[in-house]
Protein backbone atom coordinates (compact mmCIF):
# COMPACT_ATOMS: atom_id res chain seq x y z
CA UNK A 1 0.00 0.00 0.00
CA UNK A 2 2.68 2.51 0.95
CA UNK A 3 4.59 1.77 -2.24
CA UNK A 4 1.50 2.77 -4.23
CA UNK A 5 1.57 6.18 -2.58
CA UNK A 6 5.16 6.71 -3.64
CA UNK A 7 4.39 6.26 -7.34
CA UNK A 8 0.83 7.61 -7.64
CA UNK A 9 0.77 10.76 -5.50
CA UNK A 10 2.67 13.34 -7.53
CA UNK A 11 1.84 16.63 -5.76
CA UNK A 12 3.00 17.32 -2.22
CA UNK A 13 0.18 16.03 -0.01
CA UNK A 14 -0.91 15.29 3.52
CA UNK A 15 -1.07 11.51 3.82
CA UNK A 16 -2.80 9.72 6.68
CA UNK A 17 -1.55 6.20 7.40
CA UNK A 18 -3.93 4.23 9.64
CA UNK A 19 -2.58 0.83 10.62
CA UNK A 20 -1.78 -1.56 13.44
CA UNK A 21 1.76 -1.69 11.94
CA UNK A 22 1.87 -5.43 12.55
CA UNK A 23 3.47 -6.55 9.34
CA UNK A 24 6.55 -8.01 7.76
CA UNK A 25 9.57 -5.77 8.03
CA UNK A 26 10.42 -3.35 5.26
CA UNK A 27 7.47 -0.93 5.45
CA UNK A 28 9.59 1.46 7.55
CA UNK A 29 11.80 2.39 4.60
CA UNK A 30 8.82 3.15 2.36
CA UNK A 31 7.18 5.25 5.06
CA UNK A 32 10.43 7.20 5.49
CA UNK A 33 10.56 7.83 1.72
CA UNK A 34 6.97 9.12 1.82
CA UNK A 35 7.92 11.61 4.54
CA UNK A 36 10.64 13.06 2.31
CA UNK A 37 8.09 14.17 -0.30
CA UNK A 38 4.88 14.51 1.71
CA UNK A 39 3.59 15.38 5.13
CA UNK A 40 2.67 12.07 6.77
CA UNK A 41 0.54 11.47 9.83
CA UNK A 42 0.79 7.85 10.99
CA UNK A 43 -1.81 6.63 13.48
CA UNK A 44 -1.40 3.24 15.15
CA UNK A 45 -4.58 1.36 15.97
CA UNK A 46 -4.67 -1.48 18.43
CA UNK A 47 -7.20 -3.37 20.46
CA UNK A 48 -6.18 -3.81 24.11
CA UNK A 49 -8.04 -7.14 24.11
CA UNK A 50 -5.52 -8.45 21.55
CA UNK A 51 -2.56 -7.76 23.82
CA UNK A 52 -3.07 -10.97 25.83
CA UNK A 53 -4.11 -14.48 24.83
CA UNK A 54 -6.81 -16.28 26.79
CA UNK A 55 -6.11 -19.75 28.15
CA UNK A 56 -8.01 -21.53 25.37
CA UNK A 57 -5.74 -24.56 25.10
CA UNK A 58 -4.28 -25.69 21.76
CA UNK A 59 -5.48 -23.63 18.80
CA UNK A 60 -4.66 -22.95 15.16
CA UNK A 61 -4.15 -19.29 14.22
CA UNK A 62 -4.02 -17.95 10.67
CA UNK A 63 -2.47 -14.75 9.37
CA UNK A 64 -5.27 -13.05 7.42
CA UNK A 65 -2.84 -11.46 4.98
CA UNK A 66 -0.47 -14.34 4.23
CA UNK A 67 -2.56 -17.40 5.09
CA UNK A 68 0.30 -18.74 7.23
CA UNK A 69 -1.01 -21.02 9.97
CA UNK A 70 0.49 -21.61 13.41
CA UNK A 71 -0.40 -24.22 16.00
CA UNK A 72 -0.24 -22.65 19.47
CA UNK A 73 -0.78 -23.99 22.96
CA UNK A 74 -2.37 -21.06 24.77
CA UNK A 75 -2.59 -23.17 27.93
CA UNK A 76 1.17 -22.65 28.43
CA UNK A 77 1.53 -19.70 30.88
CA UNK A 78 5.09 -18.98 29.70
CA UNK A 79 3.91 -18.68 26.09
CA UNK A 80 1.03 -16.36 27.09
CA UNK A 81 3.43 -14.19 29.12
CA UNK A 82 5.89 -13.94 26.20
CA UNK A 83 3.02 -13.07 23.84
CA UNK A 84 1.79 -10.33 26.20
CA UNK A 85 5.30 -8.88 26.55
CA UNK A 86 5.83 -8.84 22.77
CA UNK A 87 2.36 -7.39 22.15
CA UNK A 88 2.80 -4.62 24.69
CA UNK A 89 6.30 -3.60 23.60
CA UNK A 90 6.12 0.05 22.57
CA UNK A 91 2.41 0.39 23.33
CA UNK A 92 0.99 3.25 25.38
CA UNK A 93 0.25 2.44 29.01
Amino acid sequence: MLEGGLVTIKRRSLIFVLSDFISATGWERTLRLLTQRHEVLAIRFYDPLEMELPDAGPIWMEDAETGEQLYLDTHDPRFRRQYAEASNAGMPS
